[in-house]
């Protein structure tokens, strides 16, 4: 059928001078058309009005002039990042038990671009449009079949419930990946791609606000059998608080900004920083989403919208001075703790690596120099270092002297012992405790944290009868300030690609951190040109010119032409060895 100078139904988008030959069109077919030049693809005509693609005559790819669809989504199709998703959860009563069953059924699609590049008939299913069309029927035809079969009881309502069984719901099903109080059950619904540490401290979270409601965890009984870990787990138990409980105990419809106020006043017994407060927020956030993305249990969320004071910045990056680290070595020293932990520290200390780096090191990742390479340094492998975010690497660094005389503490030998250890944990636990065993175990985390955190004196508390035990005057500290400590030092005299490589750092931006606290400590200093330069060279290079003033002329032209003598030489040996 002819058509000139019409209105495109739907959007209003005027098409002037040309004829229209339009075939015939259903609700669900795709077709071509000639328009002077300029092929317009009509995507579902008569139902989907709104998306339409141009492409230039004579381009191989062409360029897409997409518009955003008006076209609605139907009942239970809902858009996804690559993917249009029907679900449809029904639910009826057997009795006392209330049983549900959830339908689901994804559409994929390819963002225009791909598939034009891919070359993509109209008609394919990856087309975005086409996807949504899909869906769109095949939500039409669900409800229709439902109907047909008498199923409609079945009724979507509003599922409440107490706090306590949202949280509880939310980490058994979508974070553990088990049914809801039944751990042998499968959960009703594939776990989110999400990295593990982020599960584990989100479950966490969640026990933790259980436990303060005076609610029991599963997991606790079998802790407190165990003494040692009974007196671990009651030392660090969070008080328990009746208004906490009866928060978990309301309605989840009955939540208010109160509540929350309350919860975030008390956890880490009150002592919780911005940041940790916002981390609890997202956790009570994404348990709502869940119950709203596969139960349609859509409760409000504007009571977890109360204000939260604090940048939410990290703090300001510490290194130990000369004079701070002097202290710590000599109460390191002093303080005859075992020598796997103290080695540990020292280890740390002089390499700059991570805690979990230096607590997972073996023996067999460390390369010695041979009896023909004395002069090469020794090496040591780090495997699996922390990168970018979910992704690991390994990386291989050139260890000082001090690093090798902590491992000959740790080995036990002496100063110029060749006896080194073939296998095994470079540090390993001193003795049973931290689910380790002595020896077989590396060295857990905690044992090392507390035995430094011992060097230090907590303000406004008394000081030991043997002050060499502490480093007296040095703020409290954690042995990763070791680490910002060497990576201060390094800043000075390494390049930013070489420290880059050296501590496992992705970020150029980390390197400015580092140099700005090197400046300040006063390693750096600026020069007459404002450029940055180790406090260091800058003195020789004004001793050499106090030096010089204080000669007569004839003895600075003589230092002179014994420097350049000298540097002549220097460039003459320099060749000589990089000929072969």
């Amino acid at each position: 059928m002819p058509l000139d100078r019409h209105w495109i139904n739907g959007r209003g988008d005027r098409i002037r001078t040309c004829d229209l030959y339009v075939p015939k069109l259903d609700d669900t077919s795709i077709e071509w058309l000639e328009i002077k030049g300029l092929r317009v693809l009509i995507d579902s005509w008569g139902q989907h009005w709104g998306q339409y693609h141009l492409f230039r005559a004579g381009d191989e790819v062409g360029t897409t002039m997409a518009k955003k669809s008006k076209v609605e989504l139907e009942k239970g199709v809902e858009r996804r990042k690559n993917h249009f998703r029907f679900r449809h959860r029904t639910q009826w009563m057997e009795g006392n038990e209330r049983k549900f069953h959830v339908h689901t059924q994804t559409f994929e699609f390819l963002p225009d671009k791909d598939c034009l590049l891919q070359n993509l008939p109209p008609k394919n299913g990856l087309w975005e449009a086409n996807a949504l069309a899909d869906a769109n029927n095949y939500s039409n035809n669900y409800f229709h079949d439902l109907t047909r079969q008498g199923m409609t009881g079945r009724r979507e309502t509003m599922v409440a419930g107490t706090f306590r069984e949202w949280l509880e719901r939310y980490r058994d099903e979508g974070l553990k990946g088990h049914a809801y109080g039944h751990p042998d059950t499968p959960a009703p619904f594939a776990l989110e791609p999400r990295a593990q540490e982020g599960r584990t401290h989100d479950i966490g979270q969640i026990n933790t606000l259980l436990r303060m409601g005076g609610f029991a965890v599963d997991g606790d009984e079998e802790v407190l059998t165990n003494p040692r870990r009974r007196a671990n787990a009651l030392k660090n138990r969070p008080l328990v608080s009746a208004p906490v409980g009866a928060i978990l105990k309301a309605d989840i419809q009955a939540l208010t900004q109160a509540n929350f106020r309350t919860i975030l006043n008390l956890w880490s017994h009150g002592t919780a920083k911005p940041d940790t407060k916002r981390r609890l927020r997202t956790t009570l956030r994404m348990c709502f989403k869940f119950h709203a993305d596969y139960y349609d249990m859509k409760a409000p969320m504007d009571w977890l919208a109360g204000e939260i004071k604090g940048t939410g910045e990290k703090g300001k990056a510490r290194a130990l001075t000369r004079d701070e680290w002097g202290k710590v070595d000599k109460a390191l020293t002093a303080s005859h703790m075992h020598p796997s932990v103290e080695a540990a520290l020292r280890f740390i200390r002089w390499t700059g690596c991570r805690r979990a780096e230096a607590f997972r090191l073996r023996w067999e990742q460390v390369r010695w120099p041979t009896a023909s390479l004395r002069d090469m340094p020794t090496t040591v492998e780090f495997l699996r270092t922390k990168a970018a975010r979910g992704t690991y690497k390994d990386r291989t660094i050139a260890i000082p002297d001090q690093a090798v005389d902590a491992l000959r503490l740790a080995a036990g030998i002496g100063p110029k012992s060749q006896d080194w250890p073939k296998q095994g944990w470079v540090f390993p636990q001193p003795k049973p405790g931290q689910n380790r065993l002595a020896g077989q175990d590396p060295v857990a985390g905690q044992t090392v944290y507390t035995a430094f955190k011992r060097l230090f004196v907590a303000p406004g508390a008394t000081p030991p009868a043997n002050v060499s035990l502490v480093a007296m005057g040095v703020a409290p500290a954690s042995p990763h300030i070791l680490r910002h400590t060497r990576a201060t030092e390094m800043s000075v005299i390494m390049p930013a690609t070489q420290l880059m490589e050296y501590f496992g750092w992705d970020d150029p931006e980390t390197i400015k951190i580092y140099v700005k606290l090197a400046e300040e400590m006063g390693l750096l200093v600026r020069d007459s040109d404002n450029l940055l330069r180790p406090a260091a060279q800058l003195q020789s290079e004004q001793n050499v010119r106090d030096y010089g003033k204080g000669l007569s002329i004839k003895q600075q032209e003589a230092l002179v032409a014994k420097m350049a003598a000298d540097l002549a030489e220097r460039k003459a040996t320099s060749k000589a060895r990089k000929r072969p």
